[in-house]
């Protein structure tokens, strides 16, 4: 059986982020995470550049419901997530990471 990469890489999942007493929900695409997101986030590692956690999160990310004061979805793009606080930002890192590696069953 053949699967369609594309369908695969378009596959959003959602996971629910508890931070500050708050509950986020992030739709997210786990086949997004690809070498060419490594590769990227090497090089902004490399240079020193702090938009390494958009550069890994910005492709991955579909969606999260983290609003502005108009109550409209602020955008999962790399220059909004470079403005989020980075605890927030590390802790929907920490979070996605644990959703798309979950533990092996123990038996």
């Amino acid at each position: 059986m053949a699967m369609k990469l594309s369908e695969v890489r378009n596959k959003v999942k959602v996971a629910t982020i508890e931070w500050q007493d708050e509950t986020v929900d992030v739709g997210y695409a786990p086949a997004r995470f690809t070498p060419e997101v490594l590769e990227a986030v090497s090089a902004a590692e490399e240079a020193g550049d702090l938009s390494i956690l958009g550069a890994l999160l910005e492709p991955i990310l579909d969606w999260w419901d983290v609003l502005d004061d108009k109550d409209k979805r602020l955008p999962t793009d790399a220059a909004t997530i470079k403005t989020m606080p980075l605890a927030f930002v590390m802790k929907v890192l920490g979070d996605l990471q644990a959703d798309m590696n979950p533990p092996a069953p123990k038996d």
